[in-house]
């Protein structure tokens, strides 16, 4: 009989959800009531007030405080009677007395709705040591639907019944093995279907966590240095479990958190941040945002991901390890562009131009461009589409559009040749009513925003081809946005200042920094291990730079004294470092306006 290390869910979920199983519990010894003095919105006056709000606190051995952020919604949400949180936000769990700013001493927060003072309806549960919980919830615990990922990288997704997995469900383990049945009260129960590392799978029957019968011989683990356990007993590999996972203390510290994935071929870790994925797969619009954005906040030159390593006997027992490294067999550049636009203003009145700038690490080559004027509050009421050929894009590239406006009927020579003025700010009304009145804007009339800059606003793809490193070509069409310049009125302006925020990676002390170079194959990183290699369990924890945005394939391989390996399951690291640089556009020959001139987007 072979016991299930899901019993590890069962434990996880009873020591980290922190909220009771049903209202009312507040004279259970789990926990008790934890209260704070903190400023409401009143619904009823609409002013603010001091209210003593309470939530349910499952550790009150940690001494811990917390902080209630309402969502936009729930503002308005008056908290119970008794002080009970209730509505829909965020719950953050911290040091007491800690600064409220510094993420070093959250212990763990919850997003999502609440009820009494426990979660309720759909949320998410993080915690300090990297487990989450998210779902649907009741009275404090999940029900029905849910995942759960616990803080060794084992992931459940199915049923849970009172905060327990219970029902049919997925149960990918950091090892690479995936379980896919029955279970009750977290244990996997009954019928399900087992895939090892290797690949392999069969048809196996739990009861209360443990498998009932003998694994056939027939199967083989493929990671098992390729060797049938019915014919080599696998040696001390095949006492031996390893892993490869996201590791989670760093990476809930971390600016860019990365997250990974036990798919039935293989691992994926990649980025968590929704907005990063999109641009990676060229999902995201090409406007004058995308890139701060999404990018915009950290600093590239420290942003590695964290990745922890384990081997362990299944049997406790010891074995000699000689040696444990990451073989790669591929590190890929990913050539894929990442554009965002930038408009023109300022400097002379009549800009029909705006710049693309590309952050990736390949040109966009064979490029058109189809685009529609339409007003920039209303994208929905639009001219007619005009193309575009477009040269090669590589740091970046500034595009006119003078052509098609002419094309839109709009008369470009008098905007060119024109000064516009205004007596004061008070008349900017009727001065934008006389030049609408006194140039011909064509199919583009009826579309132009503004007071100071008269805009019209640009929408349409961007089609194009980029290639990779290995002679293979990828045909993109990605949605483009911006705004041309057409003209400004001259006359007071005011200039706002605004700061630059940057994010920083923590610091990893006792980390073995990886840097992985770029288009290297097959080539080995070697981990070394000290002390007694005579061990039951080992913990590598590595810090991974790379030079480029890159795809990297590599396995962990562990080889042991009586000559047996193990290996990881397959790995597709996805890294992302997008090439940080600003592209400035051509500045006309002879400026007139104020320098400091820069309307917001848009107009002004």
């Amino acid at each position: 009989m072979v016991k299930s290390i899901s019993c590890g869910f069962a434990a996880a979920v009873v020591a980290v959800v922190l909220f009771s199983v049903s209202p009312g519990a507040a004279d259970t010894p789990a926990g008790s009531w934890a209260e704070r003095v903190q400023i409401v919105y009143d619904p009823d006056n609409g002013t603010v007030e001091r209210v003593r709000l309470r939530a349910w606190d499952a550790e009150p051995h940690l001494n811990l405080e917390f902080l209630w952020e309402p969502d936009a919604v729930s503002q308005r949400t008056r908290p119970a009677a008794d002080g009970a949180i209730e509505g829909s936000g965020k719950l953050v769990w911290r040091v007491r007395g800690s600064a409220a700013h510094d993420p070093r001493t959250v212990h763990k927060h919850y997003r999502g709705g609440m009820a009494e003072g426990r979660p309720h309806g759909k949320g998410r549960l993080e915690t300090r040591a990297g487990e989450v919980f998210e779902g649907n919830w009741m009275a404090g615990l999940l029900e029905g639907e849910g995942m759960l990922l616990d803080s060794a990288g084992n992931r459940y997704q199915g049923g849970f019944v009172a905060g327990l997995p219970h029902g049919n469900g997925r149960q990918a383990m950091a090892d690479g093995s995936i379980y896919e049945g029955g279970f009750r009260h977290g244990q996997r129960h009954g019928q399900g279907t087992l895939r090892l590392p290797g690949g392999s799978s069969y048809a196996s029957t739990w009861r209360d966590g443990v498998e009932t019968g003998k694994r056939p011989d027939v199967v083989a683990d493929a990671l098992l240095g390729g060797l049938l356990r019915a014919q080599s007993g696998g040696g001390d590999a095949g006492k031996v479990d390893v892993s490869i996972v996201v590791e989670p203390r760093m990476n809930q510290q971390a600016s860019l958190q990365y997250t990974h994935v036990v798919l039935d071929e293989h691992i994926e870790i990649y980025p968590s941040n929704e907005g990063i994925v999109e641009a990676w797969l060229g999902q995201m619009d090409i406007n004058d945002w995308n890139y701060g954005n999404t990018f915009g906040y950290l600093d590239w030159e420290d942003v590695p991901a964290f990745i922890q390593v384990d081997l362990a006997t299944n049997d406790r027992s010891r074995v000699r390890t000689e040696a444990l490294e990451l073989q790669v067999a591929d590190s890929q550049v990913y050539r894929k562009p990442f554009l965002s636009t930038i408009s023109q203003f300022g400097c002379i009145g009549f800009r029909p131009s705006f710049s693309l700038q590309n952050n990736g690490w390949g040109a966009a080559t064979q490029g058109k461009l189809t685009v529609s004027f339409h007003h920039p509050d209303d994208p929905g009421n639009a001219t007619r589409p005009f193309t575009v050929d477009v040269a090669d894009v590589g740091l970046g590239l500034d595009i006119s559009l003078r052509s098609v406006l002419d094309e839109a009927g709009v008369d470009t020579a008098a905007l060119e040749a024109g000064r516009f003025t205004c007596p004061s700010r008070d008349e900017l009304p009727q001065c934008q009513a006389n030049l609408a009145n006194s140039i011909d804007f064509g199919e583009l009339t009826g579309m132009l925003s503004g007071d100071y800059a008269t805009t019209v606003g640009i929408s349409g793809t961007f089609d194009y081809t980029w290639s990779d490193d290995r002679g293979n070509d990828y045909r993109a069409s990605e949605k483009l946005s911006t705004y041309l310049q057409l003209a400004v009125i001259e006359t007071e302006i005011m200039v706002a200042e605004s700061g630059d925020i940057w994010g920083q990676s923590p610091e990893a002390l006792r980390y073995q920094v990886v840097r992985l170079p770029r288009d290297q194959q097959n080539y080995v990183v070697d981990m070394p291990i000290r002390g007694n290699k005579n061990l039951s369990n080992h913990t590598a924890r590595l810090k991974v730079y790379a030079e480029t945005s890159s795809i990297h394939q590599l396995r962990v391989a562990a080889r042991f004294a009586d000559g047996s390996e193990r290996y990881s399951k397959p790995v597709s690291l996805f890294m992302v470092k997008p090439r940080d640089h600003y592209y400035h556009a051509a500045e006309p020959a002879a400026c007139y306006l104020d320098p400091m001139y820069t309307p917001p987007r848009g107009g002004g």
